[in-house]
């Protein structure tokens, strides 16, 4: 565990030397966007197949977009991809991607004080709460 006294050290550190403020704000660019506006948060589970994610045209791996559930780029023929095993796979990646941002955004509320990164943070950690028990290990 970590005082609220080794925060503030840590806090008044990374604000004096140069290397700690860059990787701060190295953390606050990975959060921007989520600081205005909300994420998709995945109501399923992942899951994984040998073709989600998967181009059907060339077998590229579809780009991953945190922004876009349901329409899946493939990078080699530009096509765009869309259904059930495509947006699992997807899910794999933003229940991933979601966690290390809501880490994020919890070392900018630590480190900065940052009220609006900790309010994202929360509103993250209780909308998973929410749908906790819709995602189940069935498969």
């Amino acid at each position: 565990m970590v005082t609220i006294e080794q925060i503030e050290a840590r806090r008044d550190l990374a604000a004096e030397a140069p290397d700690l403020s860059a990787l701060v704000e190295r953390v606050r660019g990975r959060v921007d966007r989520l600081l205005r506006e909300p994420p998709a948060i995945p109501r399923v589970k992942a899951m994984l197949s040998r073709d989600g994610g998967l181009c059907p045209e060339d077998g590229a791996t579809l780009r991953f977009d945190p922004w876009s559930p349901d329409q899946h780029q493939c990078p080699r023929c530009g096509n765009s991809i869309s259904g059930e095993r495509h947006h699992r796979h997807w899910a794999r990646a933003q229940h991933l991607w979601l966690a290390e941002r809501m880490l994020d955004l919890a070392v900018l509320a630590a480190l900065e004080d940052d009220a609006t990164a900790a309010a994202v943070a929360c509103d993250l950690i209780a909308a998973y709460e929410d749908r906790y028990f819709e995602c189940l290990n069935q498969d």
